[in-house]
């Protein structure tokens, strides 16, 4: 049986409102910061329930520099782990740019900053951007243990243990767009799509908080009553 976990991209509402409705939230994207203060995280762990589920979207200065090994990408990348071990977090993303391409320079900076990053007990998941061949992705992730992130509608994961989808309003042939809303087929689809994975899908439109409730409704039944395990 699998678990398929919905969330959004940030707090849409209070977050007591939110932790009553759902169970997992991805902090640090684009429309949410990570969190300066150190501690706010450690308060969301605290008021969220035990087997709530955070991820953290590393600091976008690490993936700008292309993890090269200078002060300001460790700084950055120092910020970003203390804020996923306040969480007690399940993922860090690393989303990197267009400017981040299939290129030998690139690919051995980011070889040598995940192979000398501490994970925290976390798994590290990666969303390229458009340019990178699918065979040469499986290949970084599963050198790296790394779970390939994507937008299901778009593409399917090329490697990873668990699924990681994270939803901006895209689709085959259509730019992203944070005011769409979901349909009832396309979030049929994305269930489909998570193919008795484990699977943790992130909305990050303007009608996320509608959206996720609804995708969350829709997976009710499969969901397991057990205590909270992480999922590796």
């Amino acid at each position: 049986m699998s678990l398929l976990r919905a969330g959004c991209c940030s707090f849409p509402v209070g977050r007591a409102s939110y932790f009553d409705a759902l169970d997992t939230m991805e902090v640090g994207s684009f429309s949410s910061p990570l969190p300066r203060k150190a501690e706010t995280p450690a308060r969301w762990r605290a008021e969220a329930p035990r087997d709530f589920v955070f991820s953290v979207v590393c600091d976008p200065v690490v993936v700008e520099n292309d993890f090269r090994q200078t002060h300001a990408v460790e700084t950055a990348w120092e910020r970003t782990s203390a804020v996923a071990h306040a969480l007690d977090a399940s993922f860090v993303v690393f989303e990197t740019p267009a400017t981040f391409y299939p290129q030998a320079d690139h690919l051995r900076y980011f070889y040598e900053f995940i192979k000398r990053a501490d994970r925290g007990g976390a798994l590290f998941a990666w969303q390229p951007a458009r340019g990178w061949e699918r065979d040469l992705i499986g290949r970084v992730c599963r050198d790296l243990k790394l779970v390939h992130a994507v937008d299901p509608l778009v593409a399917s994961p090329a490697a990873g243990t668990v699924n990681y989808f994270r939803l901006r309003g895209g689709a085959p042939g259509r730019k992203p767009s944070r005011g769409h809303r979901y349909t009832d087929a396309e979030l049929r689809e994305i269930q489909d799509n998570a193919r008795g994975k484990t699977t943790y899908a992130y909305f990050a439109t303007a009608e996320s908080w509608q959206d996720s409730r609804r995708l969350a409704e829709l997976t009710k039944p499969q969901l397991p009553n057990v205590r909270y395990r992480r999922p590796f």
